[in-house]
């Protein structure tokens, strides 16, 4: 069976629903269901972020060094007291 997911789309995935959810449960039921469609070679740092004690704090790593590789700011989530 070919890989249905790359590596990227994996990361998408993991902090889209790290930043959507903000659970560490959001995150590991997203990694568990696409660790089998990702090719053999990127599924261990899958199960990395799956069996992880903060997934979510894991995701949020991996935001913040792609902002940094791609020389921008790392995003900061809203104020929770804030109004728009």
């Amino acid at each position: 069976m070919a890989a249905r997911y790359s590596a990227v789309d994996a990361v998408l995935l993991i902090v889209l629903a790290a930043r959507i959810h903000k659970t560490d449960a959001a995150v590991r039921t997203v990694a568990r269901n696409i660790v089998k469609q990702l090719p053999v070679a990127d599924r261990p740092g899958v199960r990395k972020i799956m069996t992880s004690r903060y997934p979510l704090r894991v995701a949020e790593l991996l935001l913040d060094c792609w902002a940094l590789v791609h020389g921008e700011e790392p995003p900061q989530p809203p104020d929770k007291g804030a109004t728009p």
